[in-house]
């Protein structure tokens, strides 16, 4: 039975960390912009990129739709007045169109377009115009370890306070799960991150007191809440301040990721924080 107990308490906090993590693919500003279009009873499913590497122009590939051409319209973010538009090609039966790339943190925002070319009907493909971020390109094995201790630390966040709900009276393996949560968190977010920050926009920190970049910020206030937590744990016993920990981490984690960050300022040539 306490092996069950134990079971499912790593179960449910796997759900959970999983399940954050499904939701901030799906409301980040850099993750894929999803499209669905229905034309002429046929379904096209495909993304419009909102992240890019900055050391080759910008492809942007949609399916080709017979009877249809394309074009997107574009322009520097907070700085451009008017659009461009370029029209897409046919290579390999898709439609591609290429974009100049940006400095580091620079963004577009863009607009995809279908021109029926018999009924000269246009179809607007994205509701929201897409803001598109450039970066320096990142070493894989950088992203992936950053990844990596944020999930972990996010997984023993959870069971520590699962521990702390369902095993009151094990002090010293939530203890040991709280250790584990800071050291991952203390790797994860405050050395690989201003790693990943360096290489991919030139500053090592944006967050507090320097700027207000959200993924720091939520990265900072969160470790801070749990060494707090922590300290009035070990010192009260007292379950509740894991808990609180736990809880105050999911609702951190539950922000979307990069809402505020690094962006090129056109005006000065400067990386500003927004």
């Amino acid at each position: 039975m306490k092996n069950f107990k134990t079971i499912l308490i790593y179960l449910i906090a796997f759900t959970i960390c999983f399940s954050v993590l499904l939701f901030q693919r799906k409301t980040g500003p850099t993750y894929p912009y999803p499209v669905t279009l229905n034309i002429d009873d046929s379904v096209y499913s495909f993304k419009l990129p909102r992240s890019a590497n900055n050391d080759k122009d910008l492809e942007l590939v949609i399916p080709k739709i017979k009877n249809f051409s394309a074009y997107v319209s574009y322009r520097k973010y907070r700085y451009d007045k008017k659009f461009e538009t370029k029209f897409f090609v046919e290579k390999n039966n898709k439609l591609v169109v290429t974009v100049p790339s940006l400095p580091s943190a620079g963004k577009y925002e863009y607009n995809v377009f279908y021109y029926d070319k018999n009924n000269q009907k246009i179809i607007k493909v994205n509701k929201d115009p897409v803001i598109i971020r450039f970066k320096n390109k990142v070493p894989d094995v950088i992203v992936v370890l950053h990844i990596i201790f944020i999930f972990l630390g996010f997984l023993s966040s959870n069971i520590s306070g699962l521990l702390a709900v369902f095993n009151t009276n094990k002090i010293n393996l939530i203890k040991k799960f709280s250790l584990i949560t800071l050291l991952l968190f203390l790797i994860g977010g405050f050395i690989m991150g201003p790693i990943m920050q360096k290489l991919a926009f030139g500053v090592w920190w944006s967050g507090f007191p320097f700027g207000i970049d959200l993924t720091d910020n939520k990265m900072l206030f969160s470790f801070i809440t749990w060494v707090i937590c922590f300290i009035r744990f070990v010192k009260t016993k007292n379950n509740k301040y894991i808990i609180a920990a736990a809880l105050l981490t999911i609702v951190i984690f539950l922000i979307p990721h990069s809402l505020l960050g690094s962006e090129y300022d056109f005006k000065s040539s400067k990386v500003v924080n927004r």
